[in-house]
């Protein structure tokens, strides 16, 4: 597959796509992060963008990829599983894939990686989707769109400069009529919040065509909780927290809050996730890539990952382990929801054994465990 793209871009395509951080950035656990750009201007007060970039909200700077050489970029990354088995790839973690200034850049990502790739893909956002827009997107590939709202009556306040919550709602309207099943993003969660409008957000995704909603925790910094404490949201939150919060990014606990949204979600007809992969695999009709029937994240929705398991055989185990890694395993042993590896010790094991892990658990849809011998 490699070798076809590169005969498409040429050397100087290759060259600039391998530069690229696409080509070797691990997966975080909603799949392997796709940035069609960096940065946000919606200044919304508890967004952890500016945290990881190191800036305040700005106009959002394009990837200089363009789709086919982000395509041959993620082929090559090491942790990289094509297919629609394969690696789930997820838009929005530091930008708004669908912000005017990058809704091209996305559009045709998302048309090299159905032409070429075949893996779900799955983006985040709050913009404006109109019909147009809504039947640009591929068919022939699985998309999971994900519509932020968090909520509707501080939404001015809470972010001032991004699309009101009504602009959403049409959104999910009309990536319904497109054929595509959108969900309602419900996060992050924030205490003292939404608690007041779980059940008015709920009903107006479902009303407007939302199929289900992903419900996901709050992640605060010093400087996250000191925008928050305008609106006097720094209470609750802090009283949920074990600890001073320092220049990091701290999970705040709400297991209540995800109990109730699911509970509440199901009442009203929508499937509930509390992990956004969960809603990625729905949409493919795939087994989860994040393995969350195994974890804990798994709400038992009608996708039914565990019937949906590849068949591994033991012979295969070894052959992609030698082809891909290098490695010489002694054996494989294939259960229901674990495969377990006996290795040798050696230089070369150690040093791709992450990949190696992360790669067979896609793969094989098992959690994986190297013993060695």
């Amino acid at each position: 597959m490699l070798s076809r793209l590169g005969q498409l871009l040429g050397p100087s395509g290759i060259e600039k796509a391998l530069s690229d951080p696409h080509a070797r950035r691990p997966p975080r656990p909603c799949g392997l992060t796709v940035h069609p750009g960096r940065g946000c201007p919606n200044a919304c007060l508890y967004c952890y963008v500016p945290d990881v970039l190191g800036t305040g909200p700005t106009e959002p700077e394009p990837t200089p990829l363009s789709g086919l050489e982000m395509a041959y970029a993620l082929l090559a990354n090491p942790y990289f599983v094509p297919g629609r088995m394969g690696t789930f790839l997820a838009m929005g973690a530091v930008c708004d894939p669908l912000h005017p200034l990058l809704v091209s850049k996305t559009l045709g990502i998302m048309r090299a990686v159905a032409a070429h790739l075949g893996n779900p893909i799955q983006f985040s956002t709050k913009m404006p989707i109109d019909a147009s827009l809504a039947k640009e997107m591929p068919k022939d590939i699985s998309i999971s769109p994900l519509i932020t709202i968090v909520t509707i009556e501080g939404a001015r306040e809470l972010e001032p400069k991004a699309p009101p919550p009504w602009e959403r709602l049409e959104a999910i309207r009309e990536l319904r009529k497109a054929g595509l099943k959108p969900m309602l993003f419900l996060r992050p969660l924030i205490p003292g919040l939404v608690e007041l409008e779980l059940e008015d957000l709920l009903s107006e995704a479902r009303s407007a065509g939302a199929v289900g909603v992903v419900v996901g925790s709050l992640r605060v910094s010093r400087a996250i909780l000191a925008r928050l404490a305008r609106l006097g949201l720094d209470r609750p939150i802090r009283s949920r927290l074990r600890g001073p919060v320092g220049d990091s990014l701290v999970v705040v606990p709400c297991p209540d809050l995800k109990a109730k949204a699911i509970r509440l979600a199901r009442e009203k007809g929508l499937v509930a996730f509390k992990a956004a992969c969960c809603a990625n695999a729905f949409c493919a009709q795939v087994p989860c890539t994040g393995l969350c029937w195994l974890r804990g994240f798994c709400t038992n929705c009608p996708n039914q990952c565990t019937k949906k398991l590849p068949e591994v055989v033991e012979a295969d185990v070894l052959e992609a382990l030698k082809a891909t890694f290098g490695l010489r395993p002694l054996s494989a042993q294939v259960g229901e929801a674990r495969l377990t590896v006996v290795l040798r010790r050696s230089a070369r094991a150690r040093k791709v054994i992450r990949v190696a892990r992360k790669v067979l658990e896609v793969a094989t849809r098992r959690a994986v465990v190297f013993k060695w011998a």
